[in-house]
């Protein structure tokens, strides 16, 4: 199996009360001008793992909402009104990552979050992370 076909499922999915208040869900939370779970995923991009199943519950629609605009919010673009598309200026940093968002629960427990998300796999095999984990390691 080649590593660009290996899923990464990401535990998005938590209320992250130990972190207090917060207008924007746990993984969302910056660092430096991106958001914890972007640079989670990056890590694993650039080890050759761009397949990615976002496993939600808290916060989801954010996370969503987050990608979906991912585009427009970072580039430059031009856009001709009435044709829709637009046409971008500036390379995308994120280029071949594939994402799936899988609705897991809102009260759901760690284990049914995988077993919910682990049905976009489409493999036995697949690695399972938090939104949070942030580290320098060899994959």
């Amino acid at each position: 199996m080649e590593r660009n076909e290996i899923p990464v499922i990401i535990l998005c999915g938590g209320k992250g009360t130990r972190m207090g208040q917060r207008v924007v869900p746990k993984p969302l939370v910056e660092i430096g001008e991106r958001p914890v779970l972007w640079h989670v995923m990056k890590i694993y991009a650039a080890q050759g793992f761009k397949r990615f199943i976002l496993a939600l519950g808290h916060g989801g629609e954010q996370i969503k909402r987050y990608f979906l605009e991912y585009d427009w919010k970072d580039r430059d673009f031009t856009l001709k009104l009435g044709d829709g598309e637009p046409r971008f200026h500036t390379p995308n940093d994120v280029a071949g990552w594939t994402i799936t968002f899988a609705e897991t629960g809102l009260e759901t427990m760690k284990g049914a979050r995988v077993r919910k998300a682990a049905q976009y796999a489409n493999s036995h095999r697949f690695f399972v992370t938090y939104a949070d984990g942030v580290a320098d390691i060899d994959l």
